[in-house]
């Protein structure tokens, strides 16, 4: 515990003063990635095509047209939209309705709300389907910012999202904190020039979050008071 603290303490000391905390959202602020892998698996089981967990964990933080692109080699899907409702449809019906925050990210958004500290969100999924995941779990008050994957030319790992999110919230890169929980959104955030905090959500090995600055296995209060506060 106390080395986790020390390195909390030289992220700190590092970063100074953070004007603004940029949240990834599946996978970070909700625990939503198993729960959009498993419903993946469900429809193509439909077209008898079975999707290992390994190979669903590699679409992890992708763009889900990409993910459709990619899928639909192995079978001929309908349009990306029907799909999409389709994978809503499995998550409503088949798997579990339990709340998805994260209890450490609520802990979090209410520190950085406390502190006067801008919030934004930036998610690689489409615009519609983050504003609804973010108003059921009742943190959407949260942010002045969001950006869903399907408002920017080129989604994840691009920096692009990242990039138009600073532009809103009216503060430069090296001023702003990314939270992501997977490779693709650490890139985006590295490439953007923000510093990025890599959360583990057991999702990824050491090495797939090593690009972050740096790596932190919960939220808590003391550990987010080191982080954003010189």
């Amino acid at each position: 515990m106390e080395k986790h603290y020390l390195k909390l303490k030289k992220l700190s000391l590092s970063l100074g003063k953070i004007k603004a905390v940029v949240w990834d959202c599946d996978g970070t602020l909700l625990d939503s990635e198993a729960q959009f892998a498993k419903a993946w698996q469900i429809v193509m089981k439909n077209y008898n095509v079975e999707i290992s967990d390994e190979r669903m964990l590699g679409y992890v933080g992708m763009d889900d047209k990409i993910v459709h692109a990619e899928l639909s080699k192995d079978v001929n899907l309908p349009d990306f939209q029907t799909t999409m409702n389709m994978l809503h449809d499995a998550i409503r019906e088949k798997l579990s309705h339990k709340d998805l925050l994260f209890k450490d990210s609520a802990v979090a958004l209410e520190y950085l709300r406390e502190n006067n500290i801008k919030q934004g969100c930036a998610s690689a999924s489409p615009e519609k389907r983050l504003i609804q995941v973010l108003t059921d779990s009742n943190i959407i008050g949260y942010f002045e910012s969001i950006y869903g994957g399907d408002m920017v030319e080129h989604n994840k790992p691009s920096p692009e999202i990242y990039l138009a999110t600073f532009h809103d919230l009216e503060v430069e890169p090296e001023d702003v904190l990314v939270i992501e929980d997977s490779p693709y959104g650490i890139e985006s955030g590295k490439r953007s020039g923000a510093q990025v905090l890599a959360i583990d959500r057991g999702m990824f090995s050491e090495e797939h979050l090593s690009y972050a600055d740096y790596k932190l296995d919960a939220l808590d209060g003391e550990s987010f008071t080191s982080i954003v506060s010189s």
